[in-house]
This record gives structure tokens, C-alpha cells and sequence, in this order.
């Protein structure tokens, strides 16, 4: 296991695919799972940025829910994690509320997340709105929100402030040979051009522990916040099987093409 060095390069050599590291060093792998995460998008409001970890945060609604207890806390994002993350943190707040820009939710989030939106109680939904200012002592205590469809400003009681406005994914760094959709999300499984391709494959041993497809919908098992975790785990762990597979399919891909000389 290798700490503190990220990855700069990846590239064929041979039977292997070689990872350069930013110290120059290199790793050979017969199969590369590829799991480099995403940096969130931030808000541009300077007077919130001192609370980033103090009442701000961004895509950390599982740990830090408890933190608002029976407070008022805010989500901002109109998307299904916005939406999972506000009927998570209304378990423990006293009130929270959706801030979103646009006129609905219907466009960007799904219709079972809406509906258990509406009928929880302690969650209310404000459109066309957005944030443009807080403060607070040593920790966020208030929002400054501008109210596009009224014209005007106002100031929000706010114990914590939950941001999903999107993410990029940390995949410049990877040859223009990996397909990637137009947010610059490595796309899986198979294609029109290559049918065979394994779920979580992306070139033959390169293999992408991914996020969803964007627009991609989430099918409600329990009553219960885990889920977005599970899911990530369960992800890694079929991209680490798929990448067994595909080496197994490669040795006898060889054994077919070099018959038995004995």
C-alpha cells in the first residue's frame, strides 16, 4: 500500500498497465480498479467559507446529521442526494429546508424522494432561492438568502448547512484512450463498440469503481440513510471482482491462442 503519492500517469507496457506516481515512481499491475473520487463543488460566498467543517459542509450529511439536533438545518441541491440527504437529517433537526434554485424539484430528482419529502413534516421546500451570506460566533448560526421570485433578501436561523451542487471527478489525469461522458465520469459496461465489456470495465483490465450515471435513479430498499454507503461499498467490491474476471478472462483468452505443444 502506497500513501502520499498521487497517481499522474497511466499507460500500457507490454501485458501490463503501468500507474506513475508523483515522486516518479511506478507500480505495474496486470489489472488497475480505478476509484479516484470526486472534489465537490463550492459555493462562491466568502463569509461561509470559515465555517467549512463549523456548521458547512459538503456531501457530509450521514456524519455530521447529529451535529443540528433539534436545530433548523439547510440543504442546498436540488438532486436525489440532496434529497436523501434532507429526509436523513430531518431525523434529527428540528426543521430542514431544501434551498433551490430553480422552480421544482420534478426535473432533477426522483418522484419517490419528492413524495417522501412532502409527507415528512419538518421539511419544507423554498424555490428559487439562493444563498449569498451567513454568520455565527465559532460555529454557522445564520444564512443570508436572496429571494429571486419575491426580490429580496432575508436572514434564515441555520445550525448547519448541507451543500450538494455537484462534483468533479479527479480523471484529467487518465489517457484520452478511457472513454469519459461530458462531465468527465468514466463510463462502464458495455457499449455499442464492445458489447463484452464487463460492468465495471472500461478498457480491457481497466476497471472503474464509479458513481451512478448521471440522471440515474435509486431504488429504495429500507427506511434507513445507509444506503448511499452500502452502495459505494457494494460498488468497490464488484469492480475488485470484475477485475478477477477479466484477468481469468484474459489467461484463457492465452491458453486458446497457445495450443498444448506437449
Amino acid at each position: 500500500m502506497i500513501y502520499g503519492n498521487s497517481a499522474t500517469e497511466l499507460r500500457p507496457q507490454d501485458a501490463l498497465h503501468i500507474v506513475a506516481l508523483t515522486d516518479r515512481t511506478t507500480v505495474p499491475g496486470r489489472a488497475v480498479v480505478i476509484a479516484t473520487g470526486v472534489s465537490y463543488r463550492t459555493l462562491d460566498v466568502p463569509n461561509l467559507q470559515r465555517f467549512h467543517g463549523a456548521g458547512v459542509f459538503y456531501g457530509a450529511a450521514m456524519s455530521e446529521a447529529p451535529g443540528p439536533d433539534e436545530q433548523h438545518a439547510s440543504v442546498i441541491g436540488g438532486g436525489n442526494f440532496a434529497g436523501q440527504a434532507a429526509i436523513h437529517l430531518a431525523k434529527f433537526a428540528k426543521q430542514v429546508t431544501i434551498l433551490v434554485r430553480r422552480d421544482c424539484l420534478a426535473a432533477s430528482m426522483s418522484d419517490y424522494l419528492i413524495t417522501e419529502i412532502n409527507a415528512t413534516p419538518n421539511i419544507d421546500v423554498r424555490y428559487r432561492i439562493e444563498v449569498i451570506g451567513g454568520g455565527g460566533n465559532a460555529r454557522l448560526e445564520r444564512l443570508t438568502l436572496r429571494d429571486h421570485a419575491e426580490d429580496r433578501d432575508e436572514t434564515m436561523d441555520a445550525a448547519g448547512l448541507f451543500i450538494f451542487i455537484g462534483a468533479k471527478p479527479f480523471t484529467e489525469w487518465l489517457p484520452a484512450a478511457i472513454d469519459r461522458d461530458e462531465w468527465g465520469y468514466i463510463t462502464t459496461g458495455p457499449s455499442d463498440t464492445n458489447p463484452h465489456r464487463l460492468p465495471y470495465e472500461t478498457t480491457s483490465r481497466l476497471l472503474a469503481s464509479r458513481r451512478l450515471p448521471r440522471g440515474a435513479t435509486f431504488q429504495r430498499r429500507s427506511k434507513r440513510m445507509p444506503e448511499r454507503l452500502i452502495d459505494y461499498l457494494r460498488r468497490a467490491a464488484l469492480a475488485v471482482t470484475a477485475s478477477e474476471v477479466t484477468l481469468g478472462r484474459e489467461i484463457q483468452r492465452r491458453r486458446v491462442s497457445r495450443p498444448d505443444s506437449r
